[in-house]
């Protein structure tokens, strides 16, 4: 599920919203899928991750959490 509240499930439907720990995982489990080396691609660099995080903020991800995330992680923001 997006934070927009499109995706699976729809949420826009069903009138709720997505729990604040569920987007904090969203962002989390995004950054350390991008970060890792897998058999099909090799990892994105921080600066990178960091722009695709930023563009998708309002929209996939909360934006608040977002610029959250990379303060505490020193990608941006320094």
């Amino acid at each position: 599920m997006k934070y927009d509240g499109s995706g699976y499930p729809e949420m826009r439907k069903m009138e709720r919203k997505q729990h604040i720990f569920s987007q904090i995982v969203a962002i989390s489990d995004f950054y350390c899928t991008l970060s890792a080396e897998l058999p099909h691609r090799k990892p994105l660099n921080k600066v990178s991750i960091e722009g695709i995080l930023l563009e998708t903020a309002g929209k996939e991800f909360n934006p608040l959490l977002v610029t959250n995330f990379l303060r505490t992680i020193g990608v941006a923001f320094s």
